[in-house]
């Protein structure tokens, strides 16, 4: 899926089409949004905006910067259904499944980064998807409950001055989760 939508956005990169929600606004002043199923929310940076129709299965938050190309995913799984799975694991394989969707690939060595309490492993990824070459950086974070993968991407001829922004969006991610489980926990009032 993420393949197809990569190829999508590839497609209309190549005519000049911006693969965006149209009926959106870029946000004017940095936003806070969340995941449908309330386990995580970003802070949307000042000129990117919410993509809700070309979410891949499995993102929980898409995120994009049309006029400057930038496109960032957010993906959770449950630590409990990764049964013996290490942040060091998990992010390998989330390099490798890139990996398997491009051509030409380049893969940068994973750096330990700290997001908030949390740690995380990133690195960049390169590669062509369509006849198109893109520039990933990925990052994996391991929270209590979660692992989080942000995926940051953009073209090359764009990926330096993106990289501000990239890290903005990554140094913003909160696991959320235990917000819902607390929601749940509590009695209906009144009764």
């Amino acid at each position: 899926m993420l393949l197809s939508c990569r190829i999508i956005m590839a497609l209309l990169a190549l005519i000049g089409a911006e693969p965006i929600d149209p009926t959106t606004t870029p946000t004017t002043k940095p936003a806070v949004t969340r995941s449908e199923d309330g386990t995580v929310e970003i802070t949307v940076p000042h000129g990117w905006k919410v993509i809700t129709d070309q979410r891949a299965e499995g993102d929980q938050i898409f995120i994009g910067y049309p006029a400057m190309r930038y496109s960032c995913r957010i993906k959770t799984f449950m630590k409990e259904d990764m049964a013996g799975t290490t942040l060091a694991d998990y992010e390998a394989r989330v390099c490798q499944n890139l990996q398997g969707h491009m051509t030409d690939t380049e893969v940068g060595e994973p750096k330990e980064i700290q997001v908030g309490n949390n740690r995380a492993l990133q690195r960049e990824v390169r590669g062509v998807q369509v006849e198109v070459r893109w520039v990933y950086q990925c990052t994996v974070m391991e929270t209590p409950k979660l692992f989080i993968c942000v995926y940051c991407c953009t073209v090359p001829s764009k990926f330096a001055r993106a990289q501000a922004s990239f890290n903005q969006i990554v140094m913003s991610v909160r696991d959320i989760s235990h917000e819902a489980d607390q929601n749940a926990e509590k009695p209906a009032s009144g009764k």
